[in-house]
């Protein structure tokens, strides 16, 4: 079976259905979108949205 989506795979078929909190946030060149959902607070980087490949390999946006 293939499927052809926009979600995350990890969306899909994930069994945890935590409520989270996610903010997409503006940066210059695209967005980021943010997760609460840790335990200690914090915001994490989630996922990158850029045209910009640059933005890909600066470490503000590494997921952890």
């Amino acid at each position: 079976m293939v499927l052809y989506s926009i979600i995350d795979i990890a969306d899909v078929f994930s069994e945890n259905h935590k409520e989270a909190q996610c903010v997409l946030k503006q940066i210059d060149g695209g967005f980021v979108e943010l997760y609460s959902g840790t335990m200690s607070g914090e915001n994490k980087v989630r996922r990158l949205y850029s045209t910009n490949p640059a933005l890909y390999l600066d470490k503000r946006y590494y997921p952890f």
